[in-house]
Parts: C-alpha cells; structure tokens; sequence
C-alpha cells in the first residue's frame, strides 16, 4: 500500500513541477509584475483594440483562439521577455506597420503549426506583451503576413 501512496505522491509531484510551455510560463511568472494581466478569447479583444491596429490584429490573429497581453508602465517586463525568447523555439521577426512603427514579433512553431505569436509594443506609456495562442499552419501564417516582415537584427 505505501508504494502505491508513493507512487502517486510522486506523480503530483512530478506534474506540478513540470515547466508549462512558451509564454504561458512567462505570463504566469510576470503577471503580478505587470500593471494589468489579461488573458482572454479573441473576439473578446477585438472592441478595445484602436481602428488602426485591428485590421493587422485580425490579419495575424486569423485561426487562433486567445489572447493573454502582459501591459507593464516599466519597461523591466520587457527586457525579462527579450532574456526569455533567447531560447532556441522562438523565431524573431520585425513587423512593420503601415505608419512604419516597428513592432518586435516572435513565433513558436510545434509539429509544423504556429502555437504562438507573441508581439512586444513599445511605447512611450509603457510595454505591452501580446501573445496570440492557438494552432494555424505555419506556412499559411508566414505566407499571410510576410509583406509586413523585415528580417530582425
């Protein structure tokens, strides 16, 4: 009996420490540092989002589910973020906006399908940290939105 008691001790222990992964660990870890933390569907978004910005919004967004945006008046959330997209599952690009603001845009790729894209928005107000998340094929994505890309530095 107290193998048993053993084993299933061990098993909560092993899934609770399991890291998540991509942004989800990051908002889970910086949402108290945040000014606002917001995880939300898509649809839910779309009305607070400026007319200008929606079109690409929506553009990018097309075939994902939800949105978790990390919205900080310090610009420390932001260089954390650029520390935690080091790592090697993360491809960085540069998206242009048709006013030629720059906007840093990560993607995570899992099985041949985009899982996330995340874009980091600089301003002077503060930083805001967008993740789009769900599962559109990559290809598809890439092909969408590569007359906004620039090859990132």
């Amino acid at each position: 009996m107290t193998k048993y008691l053993l084993l299933v001790l061990l098993f909560i222990a092993s899934s609770c420490s399991r890291k998540t992964v991509g942004y989800d660990q990051f908002f889970k870890d910086y949402r108290e540092d945040a000014t606002l933390a917001l995880g939300v569907p898509k649809w839910a978004t779309l009305p607070f989002i400026n007319r200008e910005d929606r079109k690409a919004v929506k553009e990018l967004a097309k075939g994902m589910k939800s949105i978790r945006l990390l919205y900080d008046e310090k610009l420390a959330i932001h260089d954390k973020f650029k520390e935690y997209v080091n790592d090697p599952v993360y491809a960085h690009h540069l998206y242009i906006k048709d006013t030629g603001d720059e906007i840093d845009m990560y993607t995570r790729t899992e099985d041949g399908d985009l899982r996330e894209i995340v874009l980091s928005v600089l301003s002077e107000d503060g930083v805001a940290l967008i993740a789009i998340r769900g599962k559109v094929d990559h290809d598809q994505f890439m092909s969408r939105i590569k007359p906004y890309l620039q090859k990132a530095l």
